[in-house]
This record gives C-alpha cells, sequence and structure tokens, in this order.
C-alpha cells in the first residue's frame, strides 16, 4: 500500500512539475532586482491548481524525508509568495491580493518554524527576501492610506521586517 502511494505521489509529481502554465515576473526596487521569477497566479484556475498540488506533495515529502531540503523549499515558496503578491498589485489585481498577502504571511510563517528548528540558513532567507519590504511600501503607497488594500500591503511589510530582523539579530 505506501509503495502505491509513493508511486502515485511521484507521477503527480512528475505531472504537475511539467504542465505549468506560468508568468514571467521581475520586480525591481531602486535597480535591484527583487525577484525574477515563473508565477501562475490565482487567475490561471487550472495551472494554479495544479501548481498547489504540486506545492503540497513537494512539502509531504520533504516533511518525511529531508528536513533541511523542506526549509530551504520553505524559504523558495516565501520568495515566490513575494513574487506573486508584487505581480497582483502591480497588475492591480486587486480580487486576488487578500488572498495573495495571506498566502505570503503564512508562508513567512512556515519559513520564520523552519528558521527556528535550524533546517534554513539566514543568509537562505536574507537572500531570498531582500528588497520586498522595500517593494511593498512602494505598492502600498499607491493605494490611499488606510485603504483595505493599504492595510494589506502594510501587513506584508511589517511581516516580512519582522522575519528579517529576527534572522538578522541572532547573525
Amino acid at each position: 500500500m505506501f509503495s502505491k502511494v509513493i508511486i502515485l505521489s511521484a507521477v503527480a509529481l512528475f505531472i504537475c512539475s511539467s504542465s505549468r502554465i506560468v508568468t514571467n515576473v521581475a520586480a525591481q526596487s531602486d535597480n535591484q532586482t527583487v525577484a525574477a521569477t515563473s508565477i501562475t497566479t490565482p487567475n490561471q484556475t487550472l495551472a494554479f491548481t495544479i501548481k498547489r498540488i504540486r506545492e503540497k506533495i513537494s512539502l509531504t515529502w520533504l516533511g518525511f524525508f529531508n528536513k533541511k531540503g523542506l526549509g530551504e523549499y520553505t524559504a523558495q515558496l516565501a520568495k515566490e509568495r513575494g513574487t506573486e503578491l508584487i505581480y497582483v498589485s502591480e497588475h492591480e489585481k486587486d480580487q486576488y491580493l487578500e488572498t495573495s498577502v495571506s498566502r505570503y504571511i503564512t508562508q513567512l510563517g512556515l519559513l520564520g518554524e523552519q528558521y527556528d528548528a535550524k533546517n534554513v540558513s539566514a543568509d537562505t532567507i536574507s537572500s531570498d527576501l531582500a528588497g520586498f519590504d522595500t517593494k511593498f511600501e512602494q505598492l502600498r503607497d499607491v493605494f490611499p492610506s488606510q485603504t483595505a488594500q493599504w492595510l494589506l500591503m502594510q501587513q506584508s511589510v511589517d511581516t516580512t521586517k519582522v522575519l528579517l530582523s529576527k534572522v538578522h539579530e541572532s547573525k
């Protein structure tokens, strides 16, 4: 039974990783590249669902077999979530803003747990999140002060700064 689950998981992971529909995004802040990645956004329903399944399979697999790899993968997902949030905000897809902020903040919380468990290095977190706080501040300021969108972006700024200060203090 267990071997069937492993085989099905491997097949699903292969299918999901090879059938991604993506949008290329490069976000820049003061001539510094924040992130350059291919992302799938919530408005790409099928691709987004496949992406989420692939991520969950990878997280489960790494959780069982490779704790250090789980930390690195969590950092990678945090960077992806930040890039998705930038994309959603820059392309005025406000209907996805709350979901994107929630997913980003949740991923940073998971990354903080991986850091506490020493499964990811401070340098990895610092490099993966470099510039996001500044970029989120710029995007926040596009919205009128104290509106829902402004407050959501402020949460992203605050959460990023808290994790980065935690990492820098322990260096």
